[in-house]
C-alpha cells in the first residue's frame, strides 16, 4: 500500500546532513525509557544544522559545542570534541490539540511559527507569531491567515533593489515564512529497511522513484509519527537564473503527525513542521557567494471545523497583532534571540 503524507506532503532536500553515520561518536536516547531517538537535529554554536541522528540514534564524529533539537524534548548541549556515549534528552511534550472530527466546509489549524533567516552567519530576519490555516475541503487547498507577529529585520532591506542587496552581501532567497499552501506532494512507496520504530522508504516525485528518500519515525508513547523526506535525488543542487547562481546544500523538511492507522493521513493529522535550509547565492561572477541559512518551525495548538460562512467571516479580519504570548511548543535550539535581534529593526509582518 502506498502511504501518502496527506495533501500538503513535504518536499525537501538533505544533501550535507546525512541520516546514517558509519562511525558513531555518541547516541541520543529518551531519558525516560532509554530508547534510541532517530531524526534528532544537531546544531553547532552558530545555529547551523550539522547532523541528524540515524535510525539507531547515532551521530558521527563531530567537534565543538553542539546542541540537540527535537520537538517535544528539551535541548541538551555537549562538547562533541570530548563527549562519547549516550545523550539522554527529556520529554517536555504538551497536551495535543483535541481532535473531534466534524463534517464541515473548512478545517482550521491554529498554531505558532518561528523563522530565523541568516546571511553569512548573521541574522537578517527573525519572526515569531500566531497563524491560522483554513483548509477548504471543496477547493482542496489552504489559506493562510497570520494573526499575530513580531518581526525584526536588517534595516531598509525592503527598499533595496537586487543590485543594492548584492552590494551589501544580502540575499533574501528562502526568507519566506512557512506556508502550507505552497507545499508539494511526494509519495513514499516501498519500505526498504526497518529497525525498531524507524523505517526507510523509497519515494516518488513526478513519476521518478528514488531509494531511501523517506525516513518514517514512530513515537508510540505520544501516538505520533514523523516523516523526514530526502528529495536531493530529484532536484539539481545548482540553478542558474540570469547572471545569478543558486546552490542548495541542505533542505530538511520534517513533519510530525498523529499516527493514524489508515494509509492516507488527513489534514487534521498535522502536529508540527520543521525545515532547515542552507545554500549559497552568487549574484554574478564578480560578487562574493552569500551563505544562506533558514530555520522555520510551525506547531499546531488547536483544531476547529467551520462552515463556509464562519471561515470567510474570520478570514476577512486582516489586523496582525504585535502584543501576544508565544506558547512553549516549538523545538528548542541554541539561538540567542536577544543578541541576534539587538541591531535589527522591529517591524510588521513581511516576507
Amino acid at each position: 500500500m502506498k502511504h501518502y503524507l496527506f495533501r500538503i506532503a513535504l518536499l525537501c532536500l538533505l544533501q550535507t546532513v546525512a541520516l546514517t553515520h558509519l562511525h558513531a561518536q555518541f547516541c541520543i536516547v529518551d531519558a525516560e525509557d532509554g530508547k534510541p531517538l532517530a531524526g534528532v537535529y544537531i546544531y553547532d554554536e552558530n545555529t547551523n544544522c550539522i547532523a541528524v541522528s540515524d535510525k539507531d540514534g547515532k551521530v558521527g564524529k563531530l567537534s565543538g559545542k553542539v546542541t540537540t533539537s527535537l520537538i517535544g524534548y528539551e535541548a541538551v548541549t555537549v562538547d562533541a570534541s570530548t563527549f562519547t556515549g549516550k545523550i539522554k534528552i527529556k520529554s517536555k511534550w504538551n497536551a495535543l490539540p483535541e481532535l473531534v472530527v466534524k463534517k464541515k466546509d473548512y478545517t482550521k489549524l491554529s498554531g505558532v511559527f518561528r523563522d530565523i533567516f541568516c546571511n553569512n552567519g548573521s541574522t537578517v530576519i527573525y519572526r515569531e507569531g500566531i497563524v491560522d490555516y483554513y483548509f477548504s475541503k471543496k477547493k482542496d487547498k489552504f489559506i493562510r491567515r497570520v494573526r499575530a507577529c513580531r518581526q525584526w529585520e536588517m534595516g531598509d532591506i525592503r527598499k533595496l533593489s537586487t543590485k543594492e542587496l548584492a552590494a551589501k552581501g544580502i540575499s533574501l532567497w528562502g526568507s519566506g515564512s512557512t506556508d502550507l499552501s505552497r507545499r508539494r506532494k511526494i509519495e513514499s512507496t516501498k519500505q526498504t529497511e526497518e529497525k525498531g520504530d524507524t523505517a526507510i522508504y523509497n519515494a516518488t516525485y513526478k513519476g521518478k522513484e528514488q531509494n531511501g528518500a523517506v525516513m518514517r519515525i514512530k513515537m508510540p508513547k505520544l501516538g505520533l509519527m514523523r516523516n523526514i523526506i530526502d528529495n536531493s535525488k530529484f532536484n539539481k543542487d545548482t540553478i542558474k537564473y540570469g547572471k545569478s547562481t543558486y546552490i542548495t546544500k541542505q533542505y530538511i523538511s520534517d513533519s510530525t503527525m498523529r499516527d493514524e492507522s489508515s494509509g492516507t493521513l488527513s489534514v487534521s493529522s498535522l502536529i508540527a513542521i520543521h525545515t532547515n535550509f542552507v545554500g549559497y547565492v552568487q549574484y554574478d561572477d564578480k560578487s562574493q557567494p552569500i551563505h544562506v541559512n533558514a530555520i522555520k518551525d510551525f506547531a499546531v495548538t488547536g483544531i476547529e471545523y467551520l462552515t463556509d460562512k464562519e471561515a470567510k467571516a474570520e478570514m476577512k479580519e486582516k489586523k496582525i497583532e504585535r502584543d501576544f504570548k508565544m506558547p512553549d511548543v516549538l523545538p528548542e535550539i541554541n539561538y540567542n534571540r536577544e543578541k541576534e535581534i539587538k541591531n535589527l529593526t522591529e517591524c510588521n509582518f513581511w516576507e
